[in-house]
């Protein structure tokens, strides 16, 4: 592995990390935030809907600018803009304003996803695909488990502003190895001159592999975003813990993730990752169907192994399904290619929260999360990873449908 290789990896590694960070650090600091802006459950809940829903609907168009005009161009622009946008989200006084940070943020996070994961791929021979998105797929991971964990932390010892902060740090190490340790591609790397929806047209009319893959990662991303959502608001207010303490038992999924996905990534290089894909989907419906089932009086063992076998589901099928993903379509397509996945991903994260709002709008209403009853809150628990359940079962034959 050269110098150049090395720093690919470094600016991946990082910009997977902190911008997926970002789209799950908050989740703990919502009832805070509520009681901060004096507003209510489903309103500060766009606080994160927003910066995913704005990451799904721009990841392919950066994507496709990407091909054409350069991926590290769009990748050095959109680090800076989510530097910028979380520095000055921490000094946000009203909820509008803060949410139209987090859009920023979002522009910011979507051109990083269109191009990290394509950058990572050209940098390497096929022969190392696999283990090498293991480490971009355990950094984005890390990231979205350990969101929670140091959120959480930072917002019970500082304030959730604090959370921004650190976030516009990570950020700065990022722009820097982005500006200065990446080169810019070669004309023949770039994508030729052509329409979107014609490219489009191509990837998903004639490939089924592509198309198929993508689904499943919707399905996924959509069934395990909420996990942390939905528990971190379990262990607060039902079980009565502060967010730091909630935040330590959530890292268990974290290091289930960081630990096994580079070594399934490096798996998928010599098994079938298709297998390894609809493996993982399946020991993730058993994940959730345990967490449909759970109730009030649980103990913490049981959502330490719930978490375990979560993380390992989640490792087992995300390296190998990126895998699946980058190695169906051609060099100068990996921009659009890597864009279509993050959509999905951002995709899936929107409809994870929209089952969540919809769940607590039939039990609660506007309600405060912070003054709803425990009953009240597990029947809008079970309900959601009831309908998650049901998606991952249907992500199986997603993934077993690809040629195998």
């Amino acid at each position: 592995m050269d110098k150049m290789q090395k720093n690919t990896i470094y600016v991946s590694v990082i910009t997977s990390f902190v911008t997926t960070f970002m789209g799950s650090a908050l989740s703990l600091s919502i009832p805070n935030m509520e009681n901060y802006f004096k507003s209510d459950a489903q309103s500060t809940g766009w606080v994160i809907t927003v910066y995913m829903l704005t990451c799904a609907l721009l990841a392919i168009p950066f994507g496709r600018i990407a091909d054409k005009l350069g991926k590290t161009v769009v990748l050095r622009i959109g680090i800076i803009l989510f530097s910028l946008s979380s520095c000055f989200a921490a000094f946000a006084g009203e909820l509008w304003v803060l949410l139209f940070l987090r859009f920023i943020q979002g522009i910011g996070a979507a051109m990083v996803f269109s191009t990290n994961i394509a950058i990572l791929v050209s940098a390497f021979n096929e022969e190392q695909r696999g283990k090498i998105l293991g480490y971009s797929t355990c950094a984005m991971y890390t990231g979205l488990s350990a969101g929670p964990v140091l959120g959480g932390f930072l917002n019970y010892r500082i304030g959730w502003q604090s959370i921004f902060i650190v976030a516009a740090a990570i950020s700065v190490f990022s722009a820097f190895g982005a500006c200065f340790r990446l080169k810019k591609e070669r004309k023949s790397e770039k994508a030729p001159s052509q329409k979107s929806k014609s490219l489009l047209s191509e990837l998903f009319k004639n490939n089924s592999t592509f198309v198929f893959a993508n689904l499943a990662a919707l399905i996924n991303y959509g069934s395990n975003f909420a996990l942390t959502y939905m528990l971190s608001i379990y262990l607060q207010v039902v079980k009565g813990m502060t967010s730091q303490n909630a935040g330590l038992i959530l890292v268990t999924n974290t290091v289930a993730m960081s630990v096994l996905s580079p070594v399934f990534g490096k798996l998928s290089d010599r098994i079938k990752p298709e297998r390894l894909a609809a493996t993982g989907m399946t020991v993730c419906t058993l994940g959730m169907l345990m967490l449909a089932l759970l109730h009030s009086d649980a103990s913490i063992g049981r959502i330490f192994f719930i978490l375990i076998v979560m993380g390992i589901g989640l490792a087992l099928f995300s390296s190998p399904n990126s895998n699946v993903v980058m190695s169906s379509v051609e060099r100068k397509n990996y921009g659009l290619a890597s864009s279509v996945l993050s959509t999905m991903r951002s995709a899936g994260h929107t409809l994870s929260m929209a089952v969540v709002y919809a769940a607590i709008g039939i039990y609660m209403g506007k309600g405060s999360l912070a003054d709803a009853s425990s009953q009240v809150l597990m029947k809008a628990f079970n309900m959601t990873f009831w309908v998650f359940t049901v998606l991952c079962f249907i992500g199986i034959f997603m993934a077993v449908k690809r040629k195998m």
